[in-house]
């Protein structure tokens, strides 16, 4: 089985440096070529996407020692010839995979903001992040399980699936007993579809 990918991408950036405010955005615009033949039937499949890749990122400083910035880009994610060439592989017969030569590649997004605070003379600090990532046409897994557990899958685009996380704390320090006060916390999400005997499965977290 023959897999070749063609890809050719151009983009720009602008970016503003000013005293308290630096911004940049942009982007990319590339063209996936995709050329796959199947030696054993002789078949052949050409598909060719085009896409645009965009970026952005704000950062404000008010303060020498506070800093809020946002951050943005998008990104795709290609098939691999394990996941896309339509053969049995069947090395592990409790485990076979079957090809998807259908599948189109995926596109993520990926948003961030983050604030950060430092007093030098008094040691006390504050932080506080969160990202968010969702993705269109994620690669994902088809499978069927037979009475002899058996497991076949197969792999798939789906929509919906998601992650995220926010985070922060804040800490003193007390320099005359040498000491370090602080505290943080973090909290992570995450939302994934796959298909199980022709059910929907969603992993949610």
């Amino acid at each position: 089985y023959n897999f070749d990918v063609l890809t050719n991408k151009g983009g720009a950036n602008l970016k503003f440096v000013f005293k308290k405010l630096n911004f940049s955005f942009g982007g990319a615009i590339a063209s996936t070529q995709f050329n796959q033949k199947d030696n054993f039937t002789n078949k052949t499949f050409h598909r060719s996407f085009t896409n645009f890749f965009p970026s952005a990122s704000v950062k404000y400083r008010p303060r020498q020692q506070q800093s809020i910035s946002f951050n943005y880009n998008g990104y795709t994610q290609q098939p691999s010839i394990d996941q896309i060439q339509p053969l049995r592989q069947n090395t592990d017969p409790l485990n076979v995979s079957i090809g998807n030569p259908n599948l189109v590649q995926e596109f993520d997004h990926n948003l961030s903001i983050n604030f950060n605070d430092y007093k030098v003379f008094s040691g006390l600090y504050k932080y506080l992040g969160a990202g968010f990532n969702f993705v269109n046409n994620d690669i994902s897994q088809a499978q069927n399980i037979n009475d002899n557990l058996i497991r076949t899958y197969q792999y798939i685009n789906v929509d919906g699936n998601y992650n995220g996380y926010l985070y922060g704390g804040l800490g003193q320090s007390i320099r005359k007993l040498n000491m370090h006060l602080g505290m943080n916390t973090n909290i992570n999400l995450s939302n994934n579809y796959s298909f199980v005997n022709g059910i929907r499965n969603r992993n949610e977290n």
